[in-house]
């Protein structure tokens, strides 16, 4: 079961700033990978972008879940998996964050 949070007008810059990061880091390295132009070192600051953000793991279990996909799929060189299972993350962000959601439109 996934927890939806909307976020508050309240939430700190820092956290918005955080999030807009990650996107921006999952949007690059999804149109990177389309083109086979990624490695090991750039999933790995992808992940941990995302690993940083309380909201992924507020989101569900089943978002951190397909980062660990598209890692295993990236190591046995199955791109097209890998990009299936962040576009699905992609896609799970834009369904919790609208805001998030423009920047996203494009890259899946």
């Amino acid at each position: 079961m996934s927890h939806h949070t909307i976020p508050s007008e309240t939430e700190p810059t820092g956290a918005r700033e955080s999030e807009a990061h990650a996107i921006r880091q999952l949007k690059s390295f999804m149109q990177a990978l389309s083109v086979r132009a990624v490695g090991q070192a750039e999933f790995e600051s992808l992940r941990q972008s995302f690993n940083t953000l309380p909201k992924l793991r507020e989101l569900s279990e089943d978002a951190c879940q397909r980062l660990r996909k598209a890692e295993r799929f990236l190591r046995s060189a199955e791109i097209g998996s890998a990009l299936y299972e962040l576009r699905l993350l992609a896609s799970q962000l834009q369904a919790h964050s609208p805001e998030f959601g423009k920047t996203l439109d494009y890259a899946i």
